[in-house]
């Protein structure tokens, strides 16, 4: 079952470019030299994951990918059943630090 948590209009989401704002006024870089450092980060992370390796990050959390093997879904418009097909997903996961630091 999917269940569907409702998006807080209260809260703010932030793009790449204005991570990078606080990024550069943190560590006096300029900021496209930070996009150009996220862009280069995310890339590689995506290439390590792909191969099928982890990357743990001490006081952040992982990035890893997990196998889900086909299965079959009701189609509640056509009211047929359906295959849904094996597939690799990218995960995240927070580590303590990260979740003692969101919680305080």
């Amino acid at each position: 079952m999917l269940l569907l948590m409702p998006y807080d209009k209260g809260s703010e989401i932030m793009n790449k470019k204005e991570l990078a704002k606080k990024i550069s006024k943190t560590t006096d870089s300029e900021e496209t030299e930070v996009i150009a450092i996220l862009d280069a980060a995310l890339e590689e992370i995506g290439n390590i994951i792909k191969g099928g390796d982890k990357i743990k990050l001490h006081g952040f959390g992982a990035f890893y990918t997990r196998k889900y093997g086909e299965r079959k879904c009701y189609n509640p418009v056509t009211g047929t059943i359906e295959k849904i097909p094996a597939s690799v997903q990218p995960v995240f996961k927070a580590g303590p630090k990260l979740r003692e630091k969101i919680n305080k």
